[in-house]
């Protein structure tokens, strides 16, 4: 083991123990300082500011473990091949030394939020920012540098998950109203008897009356397009090089086409209510639908776009 000004430099070869038991020791270190990081950050922002998180969905609280193993499988080749581990001090005293300033300043962080969506958005963006701190201290840039790919997309991953989900109660009503001014101009062109009350959500063709909320809005549908997309593409870099702002560009199309989808998914049910059966669309169709047009959607985005993505390889 080498101690120098600017770097702290591990032999890999020169160890009684192997490297991957290194990094098995800082990926447990990091398990648990997300951990601690997560109860308290919330439990300082309860107290110093009187803001109250509400976290109570499991999947929230594991799914950046779950996340975090399937990288460490898919790499798992590419851990094997380090050779050589490098930390610069300077990094590591800096981002624990930002990490106490966010700890200390969480009052005056959160004074920007006037309203309740600021401060939802001031959370998520505080503790996402701690979280990076905590894993550039463990290990350093150098190694972040060669997982970058793999750290992109994991936080492609993770961090709309949890927007969407703890975000749910917030956002629904921007996302319903949209779907509401879209409904309000397709549906003059089917000539049906309809009415729309935006400021309670509420489209009616004929007596069938729906409630467009939270269920409604394409949070969910749009969280899963997130997800699968960033498997996809992290799967494909595995094997691959790619264009990075094609894959950017194709994401945000795919979000994009994902609500339009929705809009359509809830006109279906209107439809179907009003001319065959409220009890059908409401129950059965209501469901079916959704999943049928999702996974067309997405299987046609995997089979026709995402081959796009792949950097040709130039022969001599």
């Amino acid at each position: 083991m080498i101690w120098d000004m600017k770097f702290i430099e591990i032999d890999w070869n020169t160890l009684k123990q192997n490297h991957l038991s290194q990094i098995v020791i800082r990926i447990m270190l990091f398990c648990i300082l997300y951990t601690v990081n997560r109860f308290a950050f919330n439990f300082i922002v309860e107290k110093s500011i009187y803001y109250k998180i509400i976290f109570n969905d499991g999947f929230l609280r594991y799914i950046g473990f779950v996340i975090l193993a399937i990288v460490l499988a898919l790499s798992a080749k590419k851990i094997r091949s380090i050779k050589y581990f490098k930390q610069n001090k300077i990094e590591t005293i800096f981002c624990v030394g930002l990490l106490l300033f966010i700890y200390t300043h969480l009052p005056w962080i959160f004074s920007f939020g006037q309203k309740e969506i600021d401060r939802y958005a001031i959370y998520l963006i505080t503790i996402f920012v701690t979280h990076v701190l905590i894993f550039l201290a463990i290990f350093g840039t150098h190694f972040a540098g060669r997982f970058k790919f793999e750290l992109i997309f994991s936080t492609l991953i993770i961090f709309p998950l949890f927007c969407a989900f703890l975000l749910t109660d917030y956002i629904w009503p921007y996302l319903s109203g949209g779907t509401i001014f879209l409904l309000g101009i397709v549906l003059p062109w089917l000539h049906v008897p309809y009415s729309i009350e935006p400021n309670t959500y509420h489209v009616i063709i004929k007596e069938f009356d729906i409630y467009i909320g939270a269920p409604c809005a394409g949070i969910y549908s749009m969280t899963a397009f997130t997800t699968l997309y960033s498997i996809a593409v992290l799967m494909l870099i595995l094997h691959h090089k790619i264009y990075i702002i094609r894959s950017i560009v194709l994401f945000i199309l795919g979000l994009l086409a994902t609500y339009i989808l929705n809009t359509i998914r809830v006109l279906l049910i209107l439809l179907v209510g009003a001319y065959y059966s409220p009890e059908f669309a409401i129950q059965a169709f209501h469901s079916g639908i959704g999943s049928l047009l999702f996974l067309l959607l997405f299987i046609g985005y995997i089979y026709k776009l995402i081959p796009l993505l792949i950097i040709p390889v130039q022969t001599k």
